[in-house]
């Protein structure tokens, strides 16, 4: 029997998570990381074989993964031996805020950032599209530059390197972008204008964006949900969110961006996407732990999907 082809690749960064919360255990050592959770969406909302092309420090165990080996493919994800994983002290106040804060003695972005030869060659042959999870744009640019033609690109960008001062090197790689993802709040960063009541009013700033390369535009804007720009139909969508207990919404944009890109490569329908990545992020939202996102049974999220897809039209859902 012929052998599996990676068809998506997830390219990012491995955390492990301290995590104290007014409300749960505190947990130590918790496997996160934008990797994994964009990861879980691509697994969700998807059949293919999945790729994902990360640095782990000694102490990072993927074993977990190791029941999916039908569908996760590990050959890109390269163990630095003289080094800890990067280490997340996560605060939980009782508001429901949440702080992140690097621990020192762990990896960082420096040793734990990819290269372009880190990517398995025989990815680069076989899939249609690469996710790039945030990590500063330095580390982003140096792979993406190296993409080979025709393939889909989909990048979620950091939120420190989202500033006016960083357009020099977005704009040298945005027209290798397919599918430029920022948060609502990157948008507001990268054009240093206030938050708008209505999403509409962020059409000339998406449209910016769209000019400079990308075919498809996405704001995450969390409960307020998604925008999706289309530049050849010169068409945008608002897509809500599913209604969900909420638990910790942690990951949910890399959740969402994972099953975003698993069905826009075999569709390419950005409308549909988004739906995926919705109803995906919804099941990530009710959890802390990303691991249950790889328990979820296919039928659940297709019933979801299917009762969410009834509710939202791609006529009565377009804002401009």
């Amino acid at each position: 029997m012929k052998q599996k082809e990676v068809s998506v690749v997830v390219i990012g960064q491995l955390t492990l998570d301290d995590i104290i919360s007014t409300t749960e255990p505190i947990r130590f050592d918790t496997p996160g990381g934008n990797t994994l959770y964009a990861l879980s969406g691509a697994w969700m909302c998807g059949k293919e074989l999945i790729g994902i092309v990360t640095r782990r420090g000694i102490d990072y165990d993927l074993s977990f993964l190791n029941p999916l080996e039908d569908r996760i493919d590990l050959s890109g994800v390269v163990t630095v031996e003289d080094s800890p994983s990067i280490h997340l002290l996560c605060l939980f106040d009782r508001k429901g805020n949440r702080y992140f804060i690097q621990q020192r003695w762990g990896g960082h972005d420096n040793n734990m950032s990819y290269y372009p030869e880190e990517i398995p060659q025989s990815y680069y042959n076989t899939a249609k599209a690469f996710l790039f999870c945030p990590t500063p744009v330095e580390y982003q640019a140096r792979v993406i530059k190296a993409m080979p033609d025709g393939k889909i690109v989909m990048v979620d960008p950091h939120y420190d390197t989202c500033y006016p001062n960083d357009w020099e090197i977005w704009d040298s790689i945005l027209p290798k972008i397919t599918i430029f993802a920022p948060s609502e709040a990157e948008l507001v960063r990268f054009f240093s204008i206030p938050m708008q009541q209505d999403l509409i009013d962020y059409r000339p700033y998406i449209k910016k964006l769209a000019q400079k390369g990308p075919k498809v535009v996405v704001i995450k804007a969390g409960e307020r949900g998604a925008l999706i720009y289309d530049r050849a139909l010169d068409c945008c969508w608002h897509i809500p969110t599913v209604s969900s207990q909420v638990v910790d919404v942690t990951g949910c944009g890399d959740t969402f961006c994972g099953a975003f890109l698993s069905d826009y490569s075999i569709r390419q329908d950005p409308f549909c996407a988004a739906l995926y990545g919705t109803v995906a992020a919804s099941f990530n939202i009710e959890h802390f732990s990303m691991k249950e996102n790889f328990m979820l049974k296919e039928s659940e999220i297709e019933q979801r999907y299917l009762t969410f897809s009834s509710q939202v039209d791609r006529e009565k859902n377009r804002i401009f």
